[in-house]
């Protein structure tokens, strides 16, 4: 997979933000933050505010995606990962995930 940056081709990488947690999306802040980040080619926030979340429950629940180039593959995915850390989620919570209710329900 691949990219252009500049007038090259390069490696091409993404990585996701997945918010676990269920309830509805107030705000999503970092957008810009991740676009000026060197390397990065796209950012796109899949969740909107106003839209539910029901924690993560497979690939169609990721929040966002961040697509960056590099020299490597390596640097690719590290700029990507950086770019998603970017991130944040701000949700009005209805209680929590499945998982961590499994979790807290033993302790």
């Amino acid at each position: 997979m691949g990219g252009t940056y500049g007038s090259a081709l390069c490696p091409l990488s993404a990585a996701h933000a997945c918010p676990d947690a269920v309830g509805e999306i107030v705000e999503v802040a970092g957008e810009e933050e991740a676009r000026a980040l060197e390397g990065v080619v796209d950012v796109e926030v899949l969740r909107e505010p106003g839209k539910r979340l029901k924690g993560v429950t497979g690939s169609f629940a990721r929040g966002a995606h961040v697509c960056a180039v590099g020299t490597s593959q390596d640097e690719a995915l590290r700029r990507a990962q950086e770019g998603v850390r970017k991130l944040s989620f701000t949700v009005r919570s209805d209680g929590m995930a499945a998982r961590h209710e499994a979790l807290a329900s033993t302790g």
